[in-house]
């Protein structure tokens, strides 16, 4: 009994009175079948991963997973930890073709640092992550290369090990890669003005998806020609198009789009505009000016009273022409041998309202007439009883009743083949000539609205809007439709 008591008076006299602690050395305890009372429990040593000791059957808490843990007789550290479980993912479709790696947030619960994950196919080889960030109990991150995923081995589930156990998601992963386009980017080819109602060929778009999906096709940026149409699901052009004044080339960009998945394109449609496709020299408008959209570059004069800004009669446009018979109203294009058709084709037209009232109109009203009654010119002459006639000066060579020009709008066209000399009121053939008309050499002024042989004269009481002279073609050669609506703005 003494002894003993010794012992104790030598352990307590060693302790540390500051901190209370009795020194580990003069003390060596051993406990068999202990009881420990109370309710709060007891403290056992606590440390992270990298502290743990060499001694098997030690017991510990854990800092870095929060777990209680134990060393085993093999040297590792057996964990009393829930199983992890896996809620969802935030992605379900890989891009096998990406070239690149995707990040996958796993959310759930029971996650720690030691957790690690497997992608496992529906057949092949699984898959096993880049990297793993652990984010906390309920997130964890891995990174996975996308090339590792296989069309044939979806779906692909999620397997996490945990300290607890082992928990999978299953099916949760799908490769999906985006169409790939077989249509090379560019031109899809030229729309033909004569070919506006369909007869155009344009190339049509088309791509493919590795994984067999419907593959649909929609414009995202830029236009197409107006009333031109993309099939959706082929690819395919359609549609009559509305002409152009000039040629355009319009840019657009088509998506590919398969499932989730899209690739972009850019394409381009070129359209041929009337004027060019027919190398029309002269096209005024007369809405508001007398500007030429042709090819003649020559600068063109006015006289008089004659306004482009006319709101009194008005076709498609806002405004027109008129040729006031207050006083003289002249429009002249110079002398040019864009004039000069010889024997060879031509096509004059535009519209044409001519005023029921002679007042102040000296003789027969002109509305052009190039050469001063020369067999080598051109003239479109009317007078206010029967006459309307075409032809070289004035002599008739193809003619109508003037009472079906008066107080309307009418769309006068004179077409030449280098044979045939057609007359034509809104679109309709109503006179020809095979004969009588004479090579087109004259090299004066074309006036509108007066007599090349007085310029002061009044000679006339009309309006008139989007007129054209065309060399070298005779562009319908028989019954057409006019315009039905505003074509030179």
């Amino acid at each position: 009994m003494g002894n003993r008591t010794r012992k104790i008076a030598e352990i307590l006299g060693n302790a540390n009175h500051t901190t209370g602690k009795l020194d580990s050395g003069n003390l060596d305890v051993n406990f068999e079948n202990t009881t420990f009372t109370g309710t709060e429990g007891i403290k056992i040593p606590v440390g992270t991963t990298a502290q743990r000791g060499t001694t098997t059957g030690q017991w510990r808490y854990n800092s870095d997973t929060g777990y209680f843990e134990g060393r085993n007789a093999g040297g590792t550290f057996n964990a009393i930890a829930p199983a992890p479980t896996i809620l969802s993912i935030d992605v379900t479709e890989i891009d096998s073709a990406s070239g690149g790696t995707t990040n996958i947030v796993l959310t759930g619960t029971n996650f720690s640092s030691a957790d690690t994950v497997t992608l496992i196919p529906s057949s092949g080889s699984n898959i096993t992550p880049n990297s793993y960030v652990h984010t906390n109990l309920t997130s964890k991150t891995i990174n996975v290369t996308d090339s590792d995923f296989v069309s044939a081995n979806e779906p692909y589930s999620v397997k996490i090990t945990g300290l607890g156990g082992i928990f999978t998601l299953e099916n949760q992963i799908n490769v999906d890669s985006a169409p790939t386009w077989t249509t090379s980017s560019g031109s899809l080819g030229t729309i033909d003005h004569t070919e506006l109602p369909s007869s155009y060929t344009l190339t049509s778009v088309a791509a493919s998806d590795v994984d067999g999906d419907t593959i649909a096709y929609t414009k995202t940026t830029g236009t197409l020609p107006t009333g031109l149409s993309l099939n959706s699901s082929t690819g395919a052009w359609s549609g009559t198009v509305t002409g152009l004044v000039n040629t355009t080339t319009y840019n657009f960009t088509l998506r590919a789009t398969a499932n989730s998945k899209t690739t972009d394109r850019a394409f381009s449609i070129t359209q041929e505009g009337e004027l060019d496709n027919y190398g029309t020299e002269y096209a005024f408008s007369f809405n508001g000016d007398s500007d030429n959209s042709g090819s003649n570059a020559d600068s063109y004069t006015t006289a008089g009273s004659v306004v482009f800004n006319s709101t009194g009669q008005t076709k498609f446009n806002a405004n027109s022409a008129y040729f006031t018979n207050s006083a003289v109203s002249r429009f002249t294009i110079p002398n040019s041998s864009d004039l000069q058709f010889g024997t060879g084709s031509f096509t004059i037209e535009g519209w044409v309202y001519l005023v029921n009232d002679s007042t102040n109109v000296s003789l027969s009203a002109r509305v052009f007439q190039m050469g001063t009654n020369s067999s080598s010119g051109i003239a479109l002459i009317h007078n206010y009883a029967s006459e309307f006639m075409f032809g070289n000066t004035h002599t008739e060579i193809v003619g109508d009743d003037v009472s079906n020009w008066f107080g309307q709008w009418r769309y006068f066209t004179v077409d030449y083949d280098g044979t045939n000399l057609r007359l034509y009121r809104d679109g309709t053939v109503i006179d020809t000539a095979t004969s009588g008309f004479n090579s087109v050499t004259e090299t004066a002024d074309l006036h509108f609205g007066v007599y090349p042989g007085d310029l002061t004269d009044t000679r006339s009481n009309m309006y008139l809007s989007e007129w054209q002279f065309t060399k070298g073609v005779a562009k319908y050669q028989g019954n057409f439709t006019p315009k039905v609506a505003a074509f030179l703005t």
